[in-house]
């Protein structure tokens, strides 16, 4: 027989937690940040390289997310279907990812076959076969994307967006992975001279969190060691393409939906307001509550729903949000959405939103941990940052002290 329960259960006491407390250890050329997590068999290791798109060759945007995607086609003398059964062989699926300032390159192993899967991931990271055929094969299947893409009205928004935000000298006015025009000029000599110059002998940080009971750290980092070099360091604009708003419109005949995308220069990691500014972004515009959703989708009617967030790199940061809207209401969607900006700045927040947007990150923020792959995450972003070890407890504590 089935019972239904009538009345909600009362609100129960959010428990004390911290951050998983963080091992060192430095080698040549590597640094070993390990968390232990009892109980957890698989390892999630992450090795860090402190370069990404920031470094590709002007007119060439694209080429280290291309790189990321090469290197996983061959190497330790294994092709592409060779070095997928060597990593199967061992429990593993290998990620590389390439973002504006770093590149993580990623597996998930039990704890026994740590040295083999690191050994395999330290060929691909350092001696990748990078042969020109899986080059074009890899950027021809890119540009093609990108081209199909450019019916996607969401997609479209973001480029858009992009360059309206940032001025046309700044590499942050492309996308990391880059456009179709730039990417079909990539030549297998660009991708090569990139991998040397940043990969080959770049010094890296190695991050391991899982049960690491009688895992020997310095073993299993050793592929990964030896004489490196570091780079010169990347120099990149974040110089904002304007002041004021600016309203950019990209017409798509034929969408029966609107995009909008409201973005503006923000803070880097480590700002003293984060806590704040998270809290306040959450009631604006980052949650199903918020203020933006709740007028868009809830009172009007003209979205399924309206969202945004904060993007934050060690030396710049933006804020984006926005919702898909049907087209008849696209000038109303622009001004409601505009008016909830302003509103919200203008005139602060009730002390009902701060409260239920405090509320919900904290109850929230210790399952935002919960797995070695979210700890290995934020223990890279903690890392490529220079942040302090106890970065994440203290930014709880922040923002369980903020106020309206």
């Amino acid at each position: 027989m089935t019972t239904l329960v009538t009345t909600r259960p009362d609100e129960g006491i959010t428990p004390p937690w911290s951050f998983p407390t963080v091992q060192r250890l430095s080698l040549d050329g590597v640094d070993v940040v390990a968390a232990h997590l009892p109980a957890r068999p698989l390892v999630h290791a992450t090795v860090l390289v402190d370069t990404g798109a920031t470094a590709d060759p002007v007119g060439k945007e694209g080429t280290a997310s291309l790189l990321g995607d090469v290197v996983l086609r061959g190497a330790a003398g294994l092709d592409q279907h060779g070095l997928a059964v060597a990593f199967e062989s061992v429990g593993a699926v290998p990620s590389v990812s390439v973002s504006f300032e770093r590149t993580d390159l990623d597996v998930e192993v039990p704890a026994g076959l740590l040295p083999e899967a690191l050994a395999l991931l330290a060929e691909v990271l350092r001696r990748p076969t990078l042969a020109p055929s899986e080059l074009v094969r890899v950027r021809d299947a890119r540009v093609d994307r990108l081209l199909a893409r450019r019916t996607d009205p969401g997609f479209r928004v973001g480029r858009a967006a992009a360059r309206g935000l940032w001025a046309a000298s700044s590499r942050y006015a492309i996308s990391s992975g880059g456009g179709a025009d730039q990417v079909r000029t990539i030549t297998a000599e660009d991708v090569a001279e990139l991998h040397a110059k940043r990969w080959a002998q770049a010094p890296v940080t190695l991050i391991l969190v899982g049960d690491l009971t009688g895992v020997d750290l310095a073993g299993v980092a050793a592929p990964l060691s030896g004489t490196t070099v570091a780079p010169v360091p990347v120099v990149t604009s974040g110089e904002p393409a304007g002041s004021g708003t600016r309203i950019h419109v990209t017409d798509v005949p034929g969408s029966v939906q609107s995009v909008l995308r409201v973005m503006a220069p923000g803070p880097a990691f480590g700002e003293a307001d984060d806590a704040a500014l998270e809290v306040a972004s959450t009631a604006v515009f980052g949650s199903f509550s918020s203020r933006l959703n709740l007028k868009l989708r809830e009172d009007l009617g003209y979205t399924y729903g309206a969202s945004g967030g904060f993007a934050h790199l060690r030396d710049v940061g933006w804020s984006q949000a926005g919702a898909s809207v049907r087209t008849e209401v696209t000038a109303a969607s622009v001004a409601e959405t505009l008016g909830v900006l302003r509103a919200a700045t203008a005139d602060g927040l009730t002390e009902e939103e701060v409260a239920h947007a405090r509320t919900n990150l904290v109850r929230k923020f210790a399952v935002r941990y919960d797995g070695p792959g979210a700890v290995a995450s934020a223990l890279a972003r903690r890392v490529h940052n220079r942040l302090e070890d106890d970065e994440r407890d203290r930014h709880l504590a922040s923002l369980q002290a903020v106020t309206t």
